[in-house]
């Protein structure tokens, strides 16, 4: 008689701690600096992950320390939600989140009346700027 025995075993990756800060540059077109940072600080390389909510991902492998910081820009406006990875080659994991606020750039109308015969009477220009 064989007798076979079968144990599982249960296992959980180790949350990192993570935190996301977002330096405010709420305006389309203007670049939102993103820092993920991470500890313990281990000698091994993580995966960092930048998830910025419209779409667009980042993923940074490789890296050694306890934070990095990158620049996006969004093209519309709109409520987003940033989501920080971070991974490391045994697994361990941990996430975090950072909501932020782009807003339609400023517009603003600016007319001209001039009385030259090379130019128009009456000029409308409109001028688009971003707070920064």
């Amino acid at each position: 008689m064989q007798v076979t025995a079968t144990k599982i075993i249960s296992v959980q990756a180790a949350v990192i701690p993570v935190t996301v800060s977002v330096t405010p540059r709420d305006y389309v077109g203007v670049p939102v600096t993103c820092t993920i940072g991470w500890s313990p600080v281990r000698p091994y390389a993580h995966q960092i992950t930048f998830d910025w909510g419209d779409g667009a991902v980042d993923v940074i492998p490789g890296q050694y320390g306890s934070s990095i910081t990158r620049d996006h820009v969004y093209a519309s406006y709109g409520n987003f939600t940033i989501t920080g990875l971070v991974t490391d080659q045994y697994a361990n994991y941990g996430e975090a989140e950072a909501p932020i606020q782009i807003a339609p750039p400023d517009i603003k109308r600016i007319s001209l009346t001039g009385n030259s015969s090379s130019l128009p009477t009456k000029k409308t220009f409109i001028e688009v700027s971003s707070k920064s």
